[in-house]
């Protein structure tokens, strides 16, 4: 009975430590490879049937186990253990740190792509809104300019009343001076296309083309061609 009272305190330190270098074996390589050596006395034993051979076979085996070494390189494998966990901790936590990171990244992506969006459909719009201004404005050119040149070609038909033009100007093109015996003086042909005569017996003095002459209504009727250069001016009539 003492026998078995005395190998059962090392069975159960044996027992202790093997359960422990099982459940850390994965953390320490020194435990891994101690192991298959230290408990194959203790299984040897179980296959011996006679109890006192078999308590022998423990108390031997016990004898001859490394307690010491044992506990020394459980404590390394569970120091190991709690090392390998806090990097496993870091990692997750770079992990998750990286993850937090790249979803922010993403979504400042997210905001910048939909300010770029709502700039290019304001810039959209306003390019729209000149486009349309410009076209607005080309119309009232192109309207004025017609306007204008409705005008010009009006002034001084007998057929036409026009109060918008005063006046015109223009350069003579070509002049023909008249014939003896005629009822009119000088016919001047303008570079608008218009013809027009002098119808009073004033001089014109010094007149030839590519003078510049402007011709206004006069304030009884009629209309005075002035050649610019010269300061002359005679009364005329638009015969085309």
């Amino acid at each position: 009975m003492s026998r078995f009272s005395s190998a059962k305190q090392p069975l159960c330190l044996m027992a202790l430590a093997a359960g422990s270098m099982l459940t850390l074996g994965a953390a320490s390589t020194a435990v891994r490879a101690d192991q298959p050596t230290d408990l194959q006395a203790f299984r040897s034993c179980a296959a011996i049937k006679a109890d006192s051979d078999r308590l022998a076979c423990y108390d031997k085996a016990a004898a001859a186990f490394d307690f010491d070494g044992t506990k020394k390189r459980l404590n390394e494998a569970t120091k190991l253990k709690a090392e390998a966990d806090r990097l496993r901790a870091e990692a997750e936590a770079r992990k998750a740190e990286t993850t937090r990171l790249k979803a922010e990244a993403q979504a400042r992506k997210a905001e910048a792509d939909r300010l770029k969006a709502e700039a290019d459909a304001r810039k959209a719009e306003a390019d729209r809104a000149e486009a349309a201004e410009k076209a607005r404005m080309a119309a009232l050119e192109r309207q004025k300019a017609e306007q204008a040149k409705s005008q010009v070609e009006d002034f001084g038909k007998p057929a036409k009343e026009d109060k918008a033009l005063a006046h015109i100007e223009s350069t003579i093109s070509h002049l023909t001076k008249p014939r003896p015996g005629s009822a009119h003086g000088v016919t001047i042909q303008l570079e608008n296309g218009q013809t027009w005569y002098q119808t009073d017996n004033k001089r014109t003095g010094t007149i030839r083309a590519g003078m510049a002459v402007r011709i206004v209504k006069g304030p009884f009727g009629g209309f005075m061609l002035t050649i610019k250069k010269t300061n002359r001016s005679f009364y005329v009539k638009r015969i085309g």
